[in-house]
């Protein structure tokens, strides 16, 4: 059996949810410590939004604070997160920060899809600024899950699962993921319309 060769990496998972839960369970399968907080020996940074591809439709007259919320909750609590681990990943070497994210491909009008957006933009630009010490930045964009009016609509003919996105972050966070840097990785079962 092949091994991701990541026996002895440290990760901290941010988020509590379905999909979290199943990224820890497969990076403990490959041998890989969940750190319950940040500390100065991290390689791995996962992040995982509580709400993944809302079928919610804001209304256009939406307040600025409801639309700072989503922004705060979805967008900037990640970068910030990122922008204080980041340093502690780039000095083990050969680091991964992977950020799951919904699709920014809108169906309805959603704060969400900008969140995922600049999320998606920040993400690549700051891939420009790291990267000669092996450190990635990688992106999932999940798909819809059980339950989401799009999921008859899925070609693959299921919704996504929290295991399908958590057997990918196993590979990013392995060595032979190394050359893969700014992407956006769709894990939608066909879903997306567009090319990235």
């Amino acid at each position: 059996m092949a091994s991701w060769q990541l026996h002895g990496k440290r990760a901290f998972v941010f988020g509590n949810c379905v999909v979290s839960a199943a990224i820890k369970e497969a990076l403990t399968a490959e041998n890989v410590t969940i750190c319950s907080s940040c500390d100065d020996y991290m390689d791995i940074l996962v992040t995982v939004p509580a709400k993944i591809n809302s079928h919610y439709q804001h209304e256009i007259k939406i307040s600025d604070e409801e639309w700072q919320d989503t922004m705060n909750t979805l967008f900037e609590e990640t970068r910030k997160l990122t922008h204080k681990i980041l340093p502690k990943i780039q000095a083990r070497g050969n680091g991964r920060v992977i950020h799951v994210i919904g699709s920014h491909e809108p169906f309805t009008f959603n704060v969400e899809f900008t969140a995922w957006g600049a999320l998606a933009a920040w993400s690549k630009s700051l891939t420009r600024a790291i990267g000669k010490d092996g450190t990635t930045i990688n992106l999932i964009q999940a798909g819809v899950f059980k339950g989401h009016p799009n999921e008859k609509h899925v070609p693959i003919g299921r919704p996504c699962q929290a295991s399908d996105i958590a057997n990918l972050v196993v590979f990013l966070s392995s060595k032979y993921s190394k050359y893969i840097n700014g992407a956006i990785i769709p894990v939608d079962g066909g879903l997306s319309r567009y090319q990235h």
